[in-house]
């Protein structure tokens, strides 16, 4: 079984954590965003991606604006993945300290998000959501559970949200 774990750009993410059952078994994705998975059948999964170094890389300022217009009703997010990326303390919601918390981070003031809110979040890409523009009052799914695996499942495939 492979999978690839891929930004909303289609751009694969390399050294993802892929978890089996909490750390049973780990694989990390290649430079392409690729894994491979050797599952022995008949057996019950969760597979989960995890990664959490640099929350520094790739936020910027503009993401504050954005965000912030977002809030204020000015521009909305065009993407279910650009606001679960903003509510980067894991409320369920885009609030002012979600800008402050952003802002923090650039500042050098913290070096993570607080409450061990990780940096990375992964979303099973096959999910539809049911109201784009609202997702985070949605349970997405962030792992892929298996039972009793029967066949051989050709992908299994996540979207990265940073």
């Amino acid at each position: 079984m492979s999978g690839f774990i891929n930004n909303e750009q289609g751009e694969g993410i390399d050294e993802v954590e892929v978890n089996i059952n909490n750390g049973q078994a780990l694989e990390m994705t290649n430079s392409n965003g690729s894994f491979n998975l050797n599952l022995p059948m008949y057996q019950n999964y969760n597979i989960k991606p995890g990664k959490n170094n640099t929350p520094l890389n790739g936020v910027t300022t503009y993401d504050i604006v954005k965000i912030r217009k977002h809030i204020l009703g000015l521009e909305l997010l065009d993407s279910p993945y650009k606001i679960i990326a903003g509510d980067v303390n894991n409320s369920g919601g885009l609030t002012a300290l979600d800008l402050a918390q952003i802002r923090n981070l650039i500042l050098l003031n913290i070096s993570e998000f607080p409450n061990g809110v990780p940096s990375w979040r992964f979303v099973d890409a096959n999910y539809f959501f049911s109201n784009p523009n609202d997702p985070l009052n949605e349970a997405f799914p962030e792992a892929v559970n298996i039972q009793n695996l029967s066949t051989d499942l050709d992908l299994i495939d996540f979207v990265a949200i940073k």
